[in-house]
């Protein structure tokens, strides 16, 4: 790919958000445009930013993160969403991510190189599933 992809961490840890930060820091695939620690913080920078794949945890403090990606898809609904979550997804969750709009998942044990391949995969317009919940 010869273009970075745009994308906003949200996650409530600074710590988390740090580490995803310094992960792509490293390579060329994305570039962070923003970080947000709430839903609410998310949803204004997603209006104001427009990314093209928001990485979106499961538990927001003030929303939850299906709540979330649905008022984000809402706001901008062009973006790409992949919830982050450090639980395995099952099928009735895996169900309601994609009806919120989420493109897909990954866990938070992923290695970068899967969080690449995800953040890749739903830019081209595909859907991701984390692969041991697959």
């Amino acid at each position: 790919m010869n273009r970075r992809i745009r994308v906003l961490i949200c996650n409530q840890y600074t710590l988390f958000r740090e580490g995803l930060k310094a992960l792509f820091y490293q390579g060329n695939l994305a570039e962070i445009v923003g970080e947000a620690s709430t839903a609410a913080s998310a949803i204004e920078q997603v209006r104001r930013l427009r990314p093209e794949v928001v990485l979106m945890d499961m538990v927001m403090p003030d929303l939850s993160g299906l709540d979330a990606t649905r008022r984000l898809k809402s706001a901008h609904p062009d973006g790409k969403i992949l919830i982050v979550t450090m639980h395995d997804v099952d099928e009735r969750l895996l169900a309601q991510c994609l009806e919120a709009g989420a493109s897909g998942y990954v866990l938070k044990r992923t290695r970068g190189p899967e969080l690449e391949n995800a953040i890749d995969a739903v830019c081209g317009g595909g859907q991701y599933r984390a692969p041991r919940a697959a």
